[in-house]
């Protein structure tokens, strides 16, 4: 990587390390803030590092690679892993048992459609909780079954998740102005930043379809449980039905208008049963 990169990644030691404890003990709020001031920088460093790739024209693995090595991103992470472990436990026990049974993605339907391989593949993905990689949609390329713009499409989405992620909150944050507030449905930041990471998980299994190209690819059980979860956690559901929407809206409009209508039934999909947790 070039010289210029290195310098655009690179922060001072003093901007990334863990603060040093003091005797007194931090309330939730100052642990609160420290995070969020602690992302802001992540997004910064990781943002900058992806513009500064793009003028210079590097390719994308050893764009990602040197983020993956970048020792100022390591200690952000581990500083947040420790200011988290620092935040109050809320969650009640009929959360926690409902968490992992909340898994929304199914392949089910897929069986007999899709060779086994392919699948064990989507299934892969969703069990660590990411994206479909390079690696994966190269493999995907290869099977004839797999439309090309399919791929290209999910490969599209997952690099511009962070971005269209940004542009659903916004739209969040304008319908309902005062929800991050105190007293509001996403106070305190905790309850936001889960509800932006529902988002960019929403788009993340709605990838899995485009590039399946298969519509249905939803638990009917997992949904159940997430909808039981987001009554116990009281996440505001009008809320997210609309970030999703914004969802939509933000990833179609990156395509051409023949292709948007063709995009549209996999995020209608999901938009549809999230829906039903609002009128159930």
């Amino acid at each position: 990587m070039s010289e210029t990169i290195e310098a655009n990644t690179s922060t001072s030691e003093a901007n990334t390390s863990t603060p040093k404890a003091n005797t007194s003990t931090p309330t939730t709020q100052e642990i609160e803030e420290v995070i969020t001031g602690l992302e802001q920088l992540k997004e910064r460093i990781v943002n900058e590092t992806i513009e500064a790739a793009k003028k210079a024209k590097m390719p994308k693995a050893k764009v990602m690679d040197k983020l993956e090595k970048n020792p100022d991103l390591s200690r952000i992470d581990q500083a947040l892993k420790e200011l988290r472990l620092q935040q109050p436990t809320s969650l009640t026990e009929t959360a926690k048992q409902l968490i992992p049974k909340a898994r929304i993605v199914s392949f089910k339907t897929w069986e007999g459609v899709l060779p086994t391989e392919v699948i064990q593949l989507f299934q892969m993905a969703d069990d660590e909780g990411r994206y479909l990689t390079d690696d994966d949609l190269q493999v995907l390329k290869n099977c004839e079954k797999m439309p090309t713009f399919s791929l290209e499409a999910a490969s599209l989405l997952r690099d511009s998740a962070a971005e269209i992620v940004d542009e659903a909150r916004e739209k969040v944050l304008a319908t309902y102005p005062n929800i991050t507030a105190e007293g509001g449905d996403l106070y305190p930041p905790a309850r936001a930043e889960a509800c932006w990471r529902d988002f960019w998980h929403f788009l993340r299994c709605i990838t899995y379809g485009i590039a399946g190209d298969q519509t249905d690819f939803t638990s009917a059980e997992g949904l159940h449980y997430m909808n039981l979860l987001y009554q116990e956690l009281l996440v505001p559901l009008s809320a997210m039905v609309l970030g999703l929407e914004a969802i939509k809206t933000a990833s179609l409009k990156r395509f051409p208008g023949e292709k948007q209508a063709e995009l549209a039934p996999y995020f209608d999909h999901l938009v549809s049963k999230l829906q039903q947790f609002v009128t159930s």
